[in-house]
């Protein structure tokens, strides 16, 4: 063998070592896998130690894969409720056992559906318990709305970009009709997660979705926010053809102004 041939042959190994390093020291987004529905966090890698917090199988966090390490760090932000100020979270660090994670991008269809109809059935409780109280200056109120927005920007938005991939993928009725029913109620947030989860979904399905959204002109508006740079005719067709349907004037989508 040739004396250059023998050199790329570790340097092919040392390579692909880094590209594994990499890989594993990027920060994944996890979910608990824990039949009690909750998994503790703790100060440090083994059960001996404190636990300082918990994580409920409604939320999502990041972790770090560590090739061979049991307990893997992960990053959790949760509602500091008490406090209804600029710091109205809190960034919670710890460990947790290897056999409680479960990769959020990696679960199968089913367990996908299952856990992001847990997140957005929550999404919709936090949501209605702060808009059911009607003194905006209690200290009750101030919490719930806390809560709600910390798991709103923290966990729900997060999450989106699996929820589009998912309904590209399956055309889940039953999931795309709860999201609808997130964004309907949730009619005074300014997020511009929504629109692009559901521009996202429009650009694979969209005759699909165009059948099965509401036909509010506030939802339009949301869809649209997400399709911006859509250049496609035939897309650009349907959304004047629904514009029509809904009562909306035809638009020039190569030189609309969202």
């Amino acid at each position: 063998m040739c004396n250059t041939c023998k050199m790329k042959i570790p340097l092919l190994a040392i390579l692909f070592s880094l590209c594994q390093l990499v890989s594993a020291q990027e920060p994944k987004t996890g979910v608990i896998n824990d039949p009690d529905g909750y998994t503790n966090i703790r100060a440090g890698k083994g059960t001996s130690t404190e636990i300082i917090d918990t994580i409920f199988d409604y939320e999502v966090f990041e972790y770090t894969a560590q090739p061979n390490e049991q307990w893997l760090e992960v990053t959790v932000i949760k509602c500091a409720c008490e406090n209804h100020t600029n710091s109205y979270s809190r960034t919670v660090k710890g460990y947790v056992h290897r056999s409680k994670i479960s990769n959020l991008s990696a679960m199968n269809n089913s367990l996908m559906k299952e856990k992001l109809t847990k997140l957005f059935n929550h999404e919709l409780e936090l949501y209605n318990s702060s808009a059911s109280l009607t003194d905006r200056q209690s200290n009750d109120f101030k919490v719930a709305s806390n809560r709600w927005a910390v798991f709103h920007e923290m966990m729900f938005a997060q999450v989106l970009s699996n929820f589009s991939d998912y309904i590209c993928s399956t055309k889940d009725e039953q999931l795309f009709n709860l999201y609808n029913k997130i964004i309907t109620t949730e009619t005074g947030s300014a997020d511009e997660a929504p629109s692009f989860a559901i521009g996202r979904v429009f650009k694979c399905q969209p005759d699909w979705t165009l059948e099965r959204i509401p036909t509010s002109h506030d939802y339009f508006n949301l869809l649209e926010r997400g399709c911006q740079g859509v250049t496609d005719k035939e897309q650009q067709r349907l959304l004047n053809e629904h514009r029509t349907n809904i009562g909306l004037e035809q638009v020039d989508y190569d030189s609309y102004e969202y």
